[in-house]
């Protein structure tokens, strides 16, 4: 029993101080890559002597380079994240070779073979004096491949899945933009005819109502001439005047006088009846009304030296004078024995 504790405790001994080498030579290791790589921060994986060939692809013969040393797997802070890195000591130069997305090799003990990055890149080949490390170095890289390729095909599907969304992003906006337009179009479109329709609407209005303007002045005229007629003859209705030739006073015939101011101007002074009527002075007033009634209904003359349109003679400002005449009850009475001679 004595025995068997000292061998354990021994044993625990040796492995406490392999160790403790282990853990100085990786620091060692450490420092010495970190001299020529500031960005590495752990190593993964040694192997204790190799050397480096390269393959002519003329002849398919290796040739043997000057690189031959220690080799190590290591994780960097930098991108690439990891590295295999051969510590030279027959030349100056060292061997790098990045892990990258897509990296892959060929194992045939003893030899671990790999292309290049990069147009014109050849085949490389790293001799292994012990098979187990090249085993061992195989596998960690192929871990070391397939984390990274699973890792740049995630980003790939996450750059494909924001493409997508952009790209739906982008016709929705232009399928809203066409529906504004297509919208818009439509009411345009819609506006169009109402409008026009609008205005047919009030063209076919205005002959009804300068008809309508006509008939008020007909009627009023007829009460007029009845109502002189009863002052006038009492015993004898007086007869009602023509429709058609007070329709035709209150428009214009071709030659431009106003058919109604015609008659007002050939009517004389009323046949003595009860008692005889004077011609009444002109009252300012209805001098204002007439002027206004045949300047409307007469074509202006333009002057040579500054021609202006005549204005616009309508139902409307005949009635206007009209109603303004009516107040003269003398100025009736004359209408009234003109409407009655030509009747």
């Amino acid at each position: 029993a004595a025995a068997a504790a000292a061998a354990a405790a021994q044993s625990a001994q040796g492995a406490a101080a392999e160790g403790a080498l282990a853990a100085t030579k990786q620091a060692t290791n450490l420092a010495v890559l970190r001299r020529h790589d500031a960005s590495v921060e752990q190593v993964l994986a040694t192997a204790g002597q190799v050397a480096l060939y390269s393959l002519d692809v003329d002849t398919q013969e290796w040739s043997r380079e000057d690189v031959e040393g220690t080799l190590f797997v290591v994780r960097r802070t930098d991108f690439p994240k990891f590295r295999v890195v051969v510590l030279n000591r027959v030349g100056l130069d060292n061997h790098m070779l990045d892990i990258n997305p897509g990296f892959t090799f060929e194992l045939s003990p003893p030899y671990l073979m790999y292309q290049e990055e990069g147009e014109g890149g050849g085949v490389k080949g790293v001799w292994f004096y012990d098979e187990q490390e090249a085993n061992a170095i195989a596998g960690l890289l192929t871990k070391i491949a397939d984390t990274l390729n699973a890792a740049a095909a995630r980003r790939s599907e996450q750059r494909e899945a924001r493409k997508k969304a952009a790209a739906h992003v982008r016709a929705q906006k232009q399928t809203g933009t066409a529906a504004q337009a297509q919208a818009a179009a439509q009411a345009a479109q819609a506006g169009q005819p109402q409008a026009q329709t609008q205005r047919e609407q009030q063209e076919a209005e205005a002959p009804v109502a300068a008809a309508g303007e006509a008939q008020d002045i007909t009627l009023l005229l007829q009460k007029m001439a009845a109502g002189s007629g009863r002052q006038e003859k009492p015993e004898q209705a007086a007869p009602a005047p023509q429709t058609e030739e007070l329709d035709a006073a209150a428009e214009a015939d071709d030659g431009g006088d106003n058919t109604f101011m015609a008659l007002l101007q050939k009517a004389g002074p009323a046949p003595p009846a009860a008692a005889p009527v004077q011609k009444p002075a002109t009252s300012a007033k209805v001098a204002t009304a007439a002027a206004s009634a045949k300047a409307a209904t007469s074509p202006a003359r333009a002057p040579a030296a500054a021609p202006e349109a005549a204005p616009a003679v309508t139902p409307a400002v005949i009635s206007k004078a009209l109603h303004e005449l009516a107040e003269d009850g003398a100025f009736v009475a004359r209408i009234a024995a003109a409407i009655n001679r030509h009747t």
